[in-house]
């Protein structure tokens, strides 16, 4: 052959290698030494390094395996040499900017000219986005393998072509016995056609499905799935297959209906206890007295504002003949049904000891508080009795007995205001209490007020009380008006000032007795 040809064929074989994508390489040893190498212009791309910087340095080639690398590349180099075949092994190398990528090493090792000398041909071809694909669907099959959830693959059509570990724990089929058969061998019949005619017309549709299916077991066990089917598809769009994630939703459903029969049943007893509550309200209400006495000795007024829940005040007010006014005003400890239950039986119970103490204040509280001790020794009560004794020069004396209940509030006709001391211990609480009694007279245009704790104990909205002593004293003189009547509503109407937009705690009870 021609010196021509050759040079021909040279540049025929370089302009072939040069539009091979492969970094194509050549390497001649001699006594395990790089004497000769070649190496294609796709080495660049592949490993950063231009052929004449591999060509330069026998010891690059090598130096580019990653140092985890080198060793099994070594031995496959080795075994290749040895059985004169062509092979292949997947490694990786650490490119000139220092980046590592995985490469496919094909190569092939050819005798040489002379003793000791081989050569070792091949290429390699950059395989790092096919390795990182690879690990993904690793990482995917692993997630999909460990899932909690049921996952099950069908072609187009619905035979299934893969079920995952929780499918066969769950449902009792195994992989084997799943593939190549149609969902439907869980239907349990309890869901109409219309049902699995929408899921369909949805998948086909391409769009994601979303539902409950109520299955049976391969053991005959209905159960109930939460799940979410969507369609695979190929490049070009069309539909291959359909992907299931179904999650196991018995125990929620179980929840759920128990709940809703709870929740019935509560209803039903909430209701009940509202009417109740209601019929509670009506009874304590009752025992307010609408009708207050009259005279042209004195003059009585009330307010009461109850809360929308059943409270424990009450007062009743009772004559004993032209000269005397028995007054009672109290509070029970607590809410509910049962404080108005507690209220009645304060109402029995104070009616009964009028008749027989009403002219000994101490005696009357003393035998109140026996009483209530041994009827209902989980509720207390505080309280006020008092009598009005009228005297012939037109003044009244108050003889009272408090049992632990706010102090009153003497409004003078001269304009002063006084909180009048007098404390005592609660009703029904301790049997051995011991109660005194206190008199205070009261002169014409003189104003007496008695009140429960929902008037002292009002807070606002920064949870400031108004309290029991000062500031209960300043409200009520400020308040003060030409009638008595007026006097009550301008101190409601201060106190509701003081509380603002502070929710309503308590019931209210205020009275007010005038000397005429």
């Amino acid at each position: 052959m021609s010196s021509d040809s050759l040079l021909q064929n040279e540049d025929t074989f370089r302009s072939i290698i040069s539009n091979v994508s492969e970094y194509i390489y050549s390497v001649r040893m001699r006594d395990e030494e790089s004497v000769r190498s070649y190496h294609s212009p796709q080495s660049a791309r592949v490993t950063g390094y231009s052929p004449e910087e591999l060509g330069s340095n026998p010891y690059l080639w090598y130096l580019m395996i990653h140092a985890e690398d080198r060793a099994r590349v070594s031995a496959f180099l080795a075994a290749v040499r040895n059985s004169g075949a062509s092979s292949s092994i997947e490694h990786r190398i650490v490119r000139k900017d220092g980046s590592v990528r995985w490469v496919s090493n094909t190569c092939t090792a050819s005798g040489g000219d002379q003793p000791g000398e081989y050569r070792m041909d091949g290429f390699l071809v950059d395989i790092t986005a096919q390795k990182e694909r690879e690990l993904t669907l690793r990482k995917l099959s692993r997630a999909i393998e460990q899932s909690p959830s049921t996952v099950v693959i069908t072609d187009k059509h619905g035979t299934i072509e893969y079920v995952n570990p929780k499918f066969t724990k769950l449902t009792g089929y195994t992989l084997d016995e799943a593939v190549g058969k149609n969902p439907r061998i869980l239907k349990s019949g309890t869901q109409d056609a219309p049902f699995y005619r929408d899921l369909w017309q949805t998948i086909l549709a391409g769009n994601e499905w979303r539902g409950e299916f109520h299955n049976r077991k391969k053991n005959g066990e209905l159960y109930w799935e939460s799940a979410s089917i969507s369609p695979i598809r190929e490049g070009n769009g069309e539909i291959t297959h359909f992907v299931a994630v179904k999650e196991d939703v018995t125990a929620r459903k179980a929840a759920e209906d128990a709940l809703r029969v709870s929740e019935g049943k509560l209803r039903e007893r909430s209701d009940a206890v509202e009417k109740d509550m209601k019929l509670a309200q009506l009874t304590q209400r009752a025992l307010i007295h609408k009708q207050l006495p009259e005279s042209t000795r004195f003059q009585v007024e009330y307010r009461y504002i109850p809360l929308d829940t059943v409270g424990g005040d009450y007062f009743t007010v009772l004559p004993y003949g032209d000269l005397e006014l028995g007054v009672f005003i109290g509070d029970v400890s607590g809410h509910g049904i049962a404080a108005a239950l507690f209220v009645s039986l304060v109402k029995f119970t104070t009616d009964r000891i009028f008749r027989k103490h009403a002219f000994s204040p101490a005696e009357y509280i003393k035998q109140l508080n026996i009483q209530l001790k041994d009827y209902m020794s989980s509720y207390f009560l505080t309280g006020i009795y008092g009598l009005f004794s009228f005297l012939t020069d037109g003044s009244a004396r108050f003889t009272f007995c408090n049992g632990g209940h706010p102090y009153p509030v003497l409004l003078r006709a001269d304009g002063s205001a006084e909180l009048f001391d007098s404390r005592g211990t609660i009703i029904g609480a301790f049997e051995q209490a011991v109660y005194e009694e206190k008199t205070m007279v009261l002169g014409k245009g003189d104003r007496l007020l008695l009140y429960t704790d929902g008037i002292s104990e009002t807070e606002n909205e920064r949870k400031e009380m108004l309290g029991f002593e000062e500031g209960l004293v300043k409200l009520f003189h400020e308040s003060r008006r030409e009638t008595l009547s007026a006097t009550l509503d301008t101190i409601i109407e201060a106190v509701n000032a003081f509380r603002g937009s502070a929710r309503i705690n308590d019931d209210v009870v205020l009275l007010g007795f005038e000397i005429l």
